[in-house]
């Protein structure tokens, strides 16, 4: 039987942290949130599903421009760099997948991760119901990013 995921804001917040230090930005500031207003930064977004012994997802969501300073970023594009729509999806995919990687291995026993879909927010994430999230905010672009259940009609 497949059980939700259980992950609390603080292992969110600490992954996240290493993750966007690591990857991004070192001066990233990460603040635990008690909801995501679904209307928040609702341009694009990354999702990979968690299967398994546990069931979750892990979505990553940012306006355009705070993702092609993330695309900039991962991929050392440089600032003057106008990534496009490929390095951008790209780079959403992935920090939603090395973040989703790291929220699996807490402990969700025999877990795998979908590939990430990545797309119009609410479209990649639609009927998802929040488990908790962070606010990721560097010197040119912010995120959040939310633990969730997916959508099972």
């Amino acid at each position: 039987m497949t059980a939700a995921i259980e992950v609390d804001v603080d292992s969110l917040g600490s992954i996240t942290t290493d993750v966007w230090t690591s990857f991004v930005a070192e001066d990233a500031v990460v603040l635990p949130l008690d909801d995501v207003p679904l209307h928040a930064l609702t341009d694009v977004s990354s999702r990979v599903v968690i299967e398994g012994d546990a069931s979750g997802c892990v979505v990553v969501r940012c306006d355009p421009s705070s993702a092609a300073a993330l695309a900039r970023r991962l991929f050392r594009l440089g600032d003057s760099v106008e990534p496009d729509d490929e390095d951008v999806a790209d780079a959403l995919g992935e920090m939603a997948n090395i973040v989703g990687g790291n929220v699996k291995s807490l402990g969700l026993g025999d877990s795998r991760l979908t590939l990430p879909a990545v797309g119009a927010s609410g479209e990649v994430e639609n009927g998802d119901r929040l488990v908790c999230a962070a606010d990721v905010i560097w010197e040119d672009g912010r995120a959040i990013l939310f633990v969730g259940l997916p959508y099972q009609p």
